[in-house]
């Protein structure tokens, strides 16, 4: 039944990401009146559709992504021609009838309400978990705990901490002093975080790595905690059970809330602007992933609590539009790009290298999308 439900989540997730991006399109094709044949969620073998004024809506079986079909737009151009409607069309409602900055908005449209969808996603996040309280220079301390057991409360303030780590056999240290909370989180983050761009030294190899954590407090004795690596695969990190400690967190405000999300969606841009510079190397590789990718990341989010759920469907859809804005063929980007090559020039870019450069575009994006899918396969199934 769990498993039902989270197929049930992923679909819906990713129809709506894939709606909302081709709203944007076609909204902006509506209000500058081009003529649009379709609308259609997914792609391949028609499963629903329902014609309203002029424009098809579509429902069809690959949920992978979605299009709007616009008179001028590719092949259009010699299409239907004993399609009197079509046929008889003033040019200005044809896709390249239109002033090139019209064009321009229509193809960013997509990836804008991409990057809005993405800051509600983060704002339901935001607002629904408690986040780390930057305030505190301490921990929560737990009775009877080995941070407790050695001395530490919860008033104590570190000033100092240490790190002295095995990792995959090889020794490690980190020294920094702690002035305040934030000081004590990016100390935390250095040891736990890993943005699979920007790995942290004491980023766990294998399950016999381990790290010795030393708190320094005033007028105490140090307290020294060893942490061990937990989790397998990519998901290794380090567990603070046992230890008896952890971390101050409260609910945002409204304002924080706001704020969080406008810095999350912009982090998240950053992240995934770095990740692409790493996409044909080794490593770079290894990390993409595919459907059942995030289906796995979904289904994970979800146990996590509903708050994380959007946070990663919030980074899914930033994912979607920093993709989907590349001047590669095929691409929002690529048609921005003939906007503005031909806004330059003054000229039109032929039809037919328009047309050769999306078909090779697409059949290459399809091409990796059956590589990373197989990679998946074998990761997650086999």
């Amino acid at each position: 039944m769990d498993f039902l439900i989270n197929i049930i989540l992923f679909i819906i997730s990713l129809g709506l990401l894939v709606t909302i991006h081709e709203l944007g399109h076609f909204s902006m094709a509506k209000l500058f009146k081009v003529y649009c044949r379709e609308f259609s969620v997914g792609f391949g073998p028609l499963l629903l559709k329902k014609k309203w004024g002029e424009t098809q809506y579509s429902l069809r079986a690959i949920p992978l992504g979605g299009y709007v079909s616009m008179v001028g737009e590719g092949e259009d151009e010699n299409q239907d021609e004993e399609d009197e409607e079509i046929k008889n069309l003033p040019k200005e409602r044809s896709l390249l009838g239109i002033a090139k900055w019209k064009r321009a908005i229509i193809m960013v449209a997509g990836v804008t309400l991409n990057m809005v969808l993405a800051f509600l996603f983060f704002i339901g996040y935001f607002a629904t978990t408690e986040q780390i309280d930057t305030s505190y220079r301490s921990f929560r301390v737990l009775e009877n705990g080995t941070a407790y057991n050695q001395g530490l409360r919860e008033d104590d303030e570190i000033i100092k901490l240490d790190y002295l780590g095995t990792i995959d056999g090889k020794t490690v240290e980190y020294t920094t002093d702690i002035n305040n909370g934030n000081d004590l989180i990016r100390a935390i983050n250095h040891l736990l975080t890993d943005d699979r761009v920007n790995k942290s030294e004491f980023y766990p190899l294998t399950q016999n790595d381990k790290v010795q954590m030393t708190l320094h407090v005033n007028n105490k004795t140090p307290i020294v905690l060893d942490l061990k690596v937990v989790g397998e695969g990519d998901s290794l990190t380090y567990s603070f059970e046992g230890t008896g400690i952890g971390l101050h967190y409260r609910a945002l405000n409204f304002g924080e809330v706001l704020s969080s999300s406008f810095k999350e969606t912009g982090e998240s841009s950053v992240i995934i602007v770095k990740a692409l510079g790493t996409l044909f190397s080794k490593e770079g590789f290894e990390n993409l992933g595919g459907p059942i990718a995030i289906f796995e990341a979904s289904k994970n989010a979800f146990q996590d609590g509903f708050g994380y759920f959007l946070r990663l469907w919030g980074v899914i859809s930033v994912n979607l539009a920093v993709m989907n804005i590349l001047p590669f063929p095929g691409l929002d980007g690529w048609h921005l790009l003939v906007v503005a090559f031909e806004g330059i020039t003054r000229k039109e870019m032929p039809s037919k290298v328009k047309n050769i450069a999306a078909t090779v575009g697409m059949v290459l994006l399809f091409g990796l999308m059956i590589v990373v899918l197989f990679k998946d396969i074998i990761k997650y199934i086999i």
